[in-house]
């Protein structure tokens, strides 16, 4: 299946499975009852204090302002909030649409992490005279056909060794082409057979398409993107700020693309300051797989498109301090600040002020005591206290219905995501211990660490955080345990061996997901159906 049309299937399935009965519940649901009210505010000019930043109250008040002419022409049920009319399908219907975004940004994150191949001076795009492979594969077909990405994408960056014979003491040089041609065909034929030791970029077309997949099956995300809440605004400016920053390492244009990047990443700040992670965890990678930021050297080349080669072979790596600053640093930074101007215009308050403000309100919500729900962060991996968003019971007896919305994951999946992290952290350890060779390894050098980083600069910084804390605060861990299963999962079906256990895998994950899918969609349940579902005594 052609990339694109598998992101497509992916999207479709996401976006479905969010406007199912979307407006089923009328009633504000959780958190609802805040952010729609603020939404109201900014959309009728009335000052409010909030304990986020604005950006995900502006988006509501953009989907209500967008949502209440449908709702008014095709009667959609009403509540009042405040002195006004609002369809909670109005509020919630942009939450949708971002959410369904999720999976996909998710899989075309993976597609530019697995087009990172090692080099012997550190990870790079492959380049092999004029383009790069991925270049060379857009101009015979913009839908990442896998025959059209597997003869120009592998072959020649990964049997250098095959189709150039190197001496001690010369440069590379090219066989003759009729030794070339056989080769090329028979990696291609392995390639598309999915036989023994596939390689990218099959490998990176299942990683791509394993983690949208994987991503549409998760359940916080789906129960997030479903209500007026603003968490899933952040995670995906924060997965099109990092796509976007990885994007730009085999563009002809970088710098727009990490301008986007630094957008998307200050504006998911703005969303609510927890969405940092995935900024941190960006420059963090940036950072360790950069180790020398001065040096802008490049590896001579005896290609009559030297300089273009040169060029490309420094997108990624070795960037200047300079630039990470402004593009990882001021342009974040400028965006978030640009974003509080119709907060304050509106409210009269200085950026200091509101920030103080801020900063005492979560102070004081953790010397409150704690809550019914609270979740501490070093439970999160085993998903041990999930957040009833909803609840709401009719009958008795044997005819009692109950119906719920818990703000879960799907628990096979979440489990299996921890372990896929936690056996690729021990593997890089491993490799770090015994001291091997990155290039033997090299093809998961860039991907694992981005895993890992990006799995802890979500997590970690919560120990730090004494307020009680929330299970949907898991989302960034969640998000990034579910690419290292993915990338796991992909190199499972390279080979017949494993191939049976990947595949028992994600049948296990979709049977999971369809058992919990009641609880995340609020569909009525038997009281006695309901309480199989509860495995663990805290997730009543």
């Amino acid at each position: 299946m052609p990339l694109w049309w598998g992101a497509l299937a992916i999207g479709t399935l996401a976006l479905a499975l969010r406007l199912a009965g979307l407006g089923r519940i009328q009633t504000l649901v959780f958190d609802e009852v805040y952010y729609i009210p603020f939404a109201l505010d900014y959309w009728r000019g009335t000052p409010s204090f909030d304990a986020h930043p604005p950006l995900g109250k502006y988006l509501i008040a953009v989907g209500i302002w967008l949502g209440q002419w449908p709702a008014a022409w095709l009667g959609w049920a009403t509540v009042e909030v405040n002195g006004t009319l609002v369809s909670p399908l109005a509020c919630r219907w942009l939450n949708a649409l971002v959410g369904a975004a999720i999976p996909v940004l998710l899989a075309a994150l993976a597609w530019e992490l697995g087009a990172i191949y090692p080099s012997d001076r550190g990870d790079r795009w492959p380049t092999t005279g004029k383009h790069s492979p991925q270049e060379l594969s857009r101009k015979e077909d913009t839908s990442f056909n896998p025959a059209t990405v597997a003869a120009v994408g592998w072959a020649l960056p990964t049997l250098r060794e095959t189709i150039f014979q190197k001496s001690p003491h010369s440069p590379l040089r090219p066989l003759r082409q009729e030794t070339l041609k056989p080769v090329n065909s028979t990696l291609l034929t392995t390639l598309l057979k999915g036989g023994r030791g596939d390689r990218p970029p099959l490998r990176q077309h299942r990683f791509a398409l394993l983690a949208g997949l994987l991503m549409a099956l998760e359940g916080l995300t789906l129960v997030e993107s479903r209500l007026a809440l603003i968490n899933i605004y952040g995670l995906a400016l924060g997965l099109l700020g990092q796509w976007a920053w990885l994007r730009a390492g085999q563009s002809q244009h970088p710098g727009r693309w990490r301008w986007v990047a630094g957008i998307a990443l200050g504006a998911a700040i703005n969303v609510k300051w927890n969405w940092a992670g995935l900024w941190l965890g960006l420059l963090l990678w940036e950072i360790g797989c950069n180790r020398n930021p001065g040096s802008t050297t490049s590896p001579t080349t005896t290609h009559p498109a030297g300089a273009n080669t040169r060029r490309a072979n420094n997108r990624l790596p070795l960037r200047p301090w300079r630039n990470r600053f402004i593009y990882l640093g001021m342009i974040p930074l400028l965006t978030y600040l640009s974003l509080w101007l119709p907060h304050l215009a509106l409210t009269g308050e200085s950026l200091v002020g509101v920030h103080r403000a801020l900063w005492s309100t979560h102070q004081a919500i953790g010397a409150n005591g704690g809550h019914t729900y609270c979740s501490p962060w070093h439970s999160w991996p085993l998903m041990v206290r999930p957040v009833a968003y909803f609840f709401e019971r009719s009958g008795q007896g044997a005819e009692a219905v109950a119906t719920t919305i818990h703000a879960m994951g799907n628990p096979v999946l979440w489990w299996l995501s921890t372990a896929a992290v936690l056996a690729l952290g021990l593997g890089w350890l491993g490799r770090q211990v015994s001291g091997e060779n990155d290039l033997t390894n090299g093809q998961t050098r860039p991907v694992v660490p981005f895993i890992l980083i990006n799995y802890l600069a979500n997590w970690l910084p919560w120990a730090l955080v004494s307020r009680c804390t929330f299970f949907y605060h898991a989302m960034g861990l969640a998000t990034f345990g579910t690419l290292g299963l993915a990338w796991l999962m992909a190199q499972w079906l390279e080979k017949p061996r494993d191939r049976p256990l990947a595949l028992l895998l994600l049948g296990a994950i979709a049977v999971s997901f369809l058992f919990w899918l009641p609880l995340y969609l609020g569909l009525p349940l038997p009281t006695e159906a309901l309480q199989r579902r509860w495995l663990l005594p805290g997730w009543i």
